[in-house]
């Protein structure tokens, strides 16, 4: 029973995020919705992704965004993924060099 109860605020969630139409309307939801440390966090993770799917070294990519490298690893992961969430919203947007793509 919870597990469905989990699924529906998880879709509700989701969903709220969807009817987002703007970027202002983005930085308003976020702002209520987490504290600046997780903001920066997301930024942080959304900046390593770019500079994996532009092929930085993970030395250059700790050095310039003061990420562990166990972040950047799992990032790496993430993108590797078939059904990746982050590598398509990448894709889309553009931010990815299509000669060194190496996730």
């Amino acid at each position: 029973m919870k597990a469905g109860k989990e699924q529906t605020s998880r879709e509700q969630f989701f969903e709220a995020l969807l009817s987002l139409t703007s970027i202002e309307e983005c930085i308003n939801f976020f702002e209520d919705m987490a504290t600046e440390k997780e903001l920066e966090a997301f930024m942080q993770r959304y900046q390593v992704a770019v500079r994996l799917m532009n092929g930085e070294t993970y030395e250059q990519i700790e050095h310039e965004t003061n990420a562990r490298s166990s972040m950047v690893s799992r990032i790496k992961r993430c993108l590797g993924k078939e059904q990746s969430g982050l590598r398509m919203v990448l894709v889309r947007l553009g931010k990815e060099d299509k000669r060194k793509i190496g996730c």
